[in-house]
């Protein structure tokens, strides 16, 4: 029974690197998109559903007590 030779991490690091599987992760990573609205409009609206959502929230828990 012959013994595999086992790849230390640096080697396996290595070969990771050559292969490019870093480089495509980190890739994906950095162009994370961040949600933009279609026109001015639509991002003014955004900010107003925003902060009527937010006074709803303390409204609601200033009645309930929660």
């Amino acid at each position: 029974m012959a013994k595999k030779n086992k790849k230390t991490k640096k080697e396996l690091l290595q070969e990771v690197r050559e292969e490019g599987m870093f480089k495509e992760a980190s890739d994906f990573t950095r162009k994370k998109k961040k949600y933009v609205a279609a026109s001015d409009k639509d991002q003014v609206m955004m900010y107003v559903l925003l902060i009527v959502a937010l006074l709803a929230f303390v409204f609601i828990n200033r009645i309930f007590g929660v």
